[in-house]
């Protein structure tokens, strides 16, 4: 009986324990970032740890976050927001998430949530994923240019 009510007992600790530090991660959704990079999420990579929660933030009009097919581990729901309306994920899941914001998808308005410890594979496949998904050949080659950042910003 003891032993079952230590297990009981550390179970429940470390759940609450993941509670109290999990981060509250803020991203912005810009028309134009400090540098002039035009339709960005701020920041475009958000290396996160299980448990937290990413708000993104419409901080100019007609911006919104959606979760890309195909871009999100293993188990996890896809999930879209509103326009003009902040959505928060809680990351439950360690991988790669990749977000997209609908409306300016073509001018590759993408981002990544990289969620515990990412290897530098998962990140070239989100690279060769997320390409295609910008449409357009120009869009296709703001995107490499947007994941490239993401690519060389990985330790």
């Amino acid at each position: 009986m003891r032993k079952l009510l230590l297990i009981v007992t550390t179970v429940i600790f470390s759940f609450t324990l993941n509670l109290v530090f999990a981060a509250e991660i803020e991203v912005k959704m810009l028309n134009k970032d400090a540098d002039g990079n035009k339709m960005v999420f701020e920041p475009m990579l958000i290396m996160a740890e299980k448990g937290d929660t990413v708000t993104f933030l419409p901080t100019e009009k007609g911006h919104m976050a959606a979760s890309i097919k195909g871009m999100l581990p293993e188990g996890i729901k896809k999930f879209k927001g509103k326009i003009n309306k902040p959505v928060s994920i809680v990351v439950s899941e360690d991988g790669l998430y990749g977000v997209k914001c609908t409306p300016h998808l073509a001018n590759g308005m993408v981002a990544l949530i990289a969620v515990g410890d990412v290897k530098a594979d998962d990140v070239v496949v989100a690279v060769v994923v997320l390409v295609p998904a910008a449409g357009a050949v120009a869009a296709a080659a703001a995107a490499v240019s947007v994941n490239v950042v993401v690519l060389l910003c990985l330790p």
